[in-house]
């Protein structure tokens, strides 16, 4: 029997690292966490050279990891728009929270750098 990486039935090991990678990122893991479901794989060779893409802007991995945060916010607030919508009272509420936490995030992280990076 095949010894396989799983995740709540999730088969990691049809997936390339870019969509661990993705995925880690759509579920808002730390690039540590990301590492540590990655370094579980056989074919993952050089975790530090790994390491030091998915915090390099402009390599694959980073693209990948900063790409499924934007994915996962996009989906999360898609759904919450959804629910308030169609007059979901919590749904609103919510939606209308999460705009403000990124609208306050997208300036401290334009005004000094700070925000929701990870």
């Amino acid at each position: 029997m095949k010894d396989k990486q799983t995740n709540k039935g999730l088969d990691l090991n049809d997936k390339t690292p870019l969509e661990i990678i993705t995925l880690c990122g759509k579920v808002k893991f730390s690039t540590e966490k990301t590492l540590e479901v990655l370094s579980g794989l056989p074919d993952i060779k050089n975790m530090v050279s790994l390491e030091e893409n998915i915090n390099t802007p402009g390599t694959e991995e980073y693209k990948a990891y900063r790409s499924g945060i934007s994915q996962g916010d996009l989906e999360i607030e898609s759904a919450m728009y959804d629910q308030a919508a169609a007059g979901d009272k919590d749904g609103y509420e919510s939606l209308t929270k999460a705009q403000r936490t990124r609208a306050i995030n997208d300036k401290l992280k334009d005004s000094f750098g700070l925000g929701d990076e990870e």
